[in-house]
Parts: C-alpha cells; sequence; structure tokens
C-alpha cells in the first residue's frame, strides 16, 4: 500500500516519545522508504521568530497573525531545514504539488512572502523531517504508528492540530 498523501496517527501504545502522540503527513512513500512531516508538534519559535533568525524580512508585512503562528517540528531528520506546507498560490523555486490542494516548498523564497499579502492562504512551516525505510513504516505500521488515514486535503482550517483528538 502506498501511504503518499495519507496521515499516519501514533496509537497510544507508541513507546518513542518523540513519536508519541504524533500526526505524520506522508510525503512520498516509494520502494526506498518513507518520508514525512509532522504537523502537531509546534516548537517554541514563532514563524516571524524564525525568519529574524535566518535573516529574512518581508516587504511590507501585513499579517501579524501569521507570522505569530509556531513552527512545528517535522521530525528528527535534517533538523535545521525547513518545509513549509501550503495551499498551492505562486510557483516556488523548490515546490513540490502533493495534492491539487497541497503544496510543500523547501526554497527561501517562500519565506520572503509569509506574512504579506502574496503569502499562501494556508501554511505550516517545519523544522526537520520523519523519514523510514520501507519495511520499517510497514513494521510501525503493524505495532504502533496506527492506521493509515487519508482526508480529503483541503487545508479548509489552519493546519494545526494541538493532538491527536483534534484531527478529524
Amino acid at each position: 500500500m502506498n501511504l503518499t498523501n495519507h496521515f499516519l496517527v501514533a496509537m497510544p501504545s507508541m513507546k518513542d516519545p518523540f513519536f508519541k502522540r504524533s500526526v505524520i503527513y506522508v510525503c512520498e512513500h516509494n520502494e526506498n522508504g518513507a518520508m514525512g512531516i509532522m504537523i502537531n508538534a509546534p516548537i517554541d519559535i514563532t514563524v516571524g521568530g524564525m525568519l529574524k533568525q535566518v535573516e529574512v524580512e518581508p516587504e511590507l508585512p501585513q499579517d501579524q497573525d501569521s507570522l505569530n503562528q509556531p513552527v512545528h517540528n517535522g521530525g528528527p531528520v535534517a533538523e535545521n531545514r525547513g518545509f513549509i506546507l501550503h495551499q498551492p498560490k505562486d510557483k516556488y523555486q523548490s515546490s513540490i504539488d502533493m495534492t491539487e490542494a497541497l503544496s510543500m516548498t523547501t526554497s527561501k523564497d517562500i519565506l520572503e512572502v509569509l506574512g504579506t499579502a502574496d503569502e499562501p492562504d494556508r501554511y505550516l512551516v517545519a523544522l526537520g523531517y520523519s523519514a523510514g525505510k520501507r519495511d520499517s513504516l510497514k513494521t510501525n505500521l503493524q505495532r504502533t504508528l496506527g492506521s493509515p488515514w487519508k482526508p480529503t486535503l483541503r487545508l479548509s482550517l489552519p493546519l494545526q492540530c494541538k493532538s491527536v483528538g483534534t484531527v478529524q
């Protein structure tokens, strides 16, 4: 079963403290393994704070609420690398359309529009990602990671959830 564009929801029996109560959006799943972004692990930095750290200052910032949303811990791999899940709006240097309603961008050019009128309508910024070899994902699904779940990805609500119970 290909789990691309599915969510993996950790079961209560998950013992690994890093992934306990996690919800992971699977960006890619193929014969080499899987790559996903944890979407319910906010960290103690806002989008605006992260932009200051990487020395990106949006031209004409207009949306303070957008800049105040938390950055998320996407997973334990490449924790200093940013991934932005967002509604497709413009093409950025390094964007991949995951579905017709969801894109992922890793290039700096998207950071320059966050907080401005040109930002995507809905987005989530994550640092790092989660990855596993093909067989490890299957084993984790059988043991404790839980069942795959494929909702309609419309991002009609902010792409944030505080706990597994809020994902609907």
